[in-house]
């Protein structure tokens, strides 16, 4: 359901074609419309490339999104989306794999 309704917005990367010309989103709107569908936010992490990645995850489908952020701030994208969201226990302190 959040898929196609992303599809619908226009703003769902499929093809490196469309990554290259996909514009730049309000992060305010995109959260916002991702809230309304039952997302949340449930981590974030800084990229290499000094981007800034926010997964929201539905809690009852385990659907998710990505919404990566721009180093200055200024364009948004949703590079993926996708369901079977797992959350994965932290091993406890000195554990070895």
């Amino acid at each position: 359901m959040v898929r196609s309704t992303l599809l619908a917005m226009g703003v769902l990367c499929l093809s490196p074609a469309a990554h290259a010309q996909q514009q730049c989103l309000d992060y305010t709107k995109v959260a916002e419309r991702l809230q309304a569908l039952g997302e949340a936010p449930k981590a974030m992490a800084l990229t290499a490339a000094g981007t800034t990645l926010v997964f929201f995850v539905h809690p009852q489908k385990d659907a998710w999104t990505v919404l990566e952020i721009s180093a200055d701030g200024k364009c948004s994208r949703i590079p993926a989306s996708g369901d079977a969201w797992r959350d994965i226990a932290p091993k406890p302190k000195g554990a070895h794999s």
